[in-house]
């Protein structure tokens, strides 16, 4: 059960057994993410991975995306609207960030 201001952290992998492809994977990702959205208002949005976070934004079609900032090199902070609201977001591609990365990323987009 959530509750209102905890962080959940959903990871995805492929089964071998059911041979989904990592492009499969990323848009199942992003259509999750999408109904998610859709369900519930999100303090902040962290994708791990280049081919996820760009599924991720293509999914949900944001209005506008600005830069708000580097969470650390090669990872941008991103202020979007995405139907009618605000949300931040870090997109990491796979390599980037250190081992605190998802804690330093989630204190990031809570501002402090």
């Amino acid at each position: 059960m959530a509750v209102a201001g905890q962080d959940c952290l959903i990871y995805l992998t492929s089964d071998e057994q059911h041979a989904i492809t990592p492009a499969d994977l990323a848009d199942r990702t992003a259509n999750l993410v999408r109904s998610i959205h859709a369900s519930a208002r999100l303090g902040g949005l962290i994708v791990a991975g280049g081919d996820t976070s760009s599924a991720v934004v293509r999914t949900l079609a944001p209005n506008w995306l600005d830069y708000a900032g580097e969470l650390c090199a090669g990872v941008p902070i991103l202020q979007a609207q995405v139907q009618g609201a605000d949300l931040l977001m870090a997109l990491k591609g796979g390599q980037m960030g250190g081992v605190d990365f998802f804690v330093r990323a989630a204190l990031a987009l809570r501002g402090r």
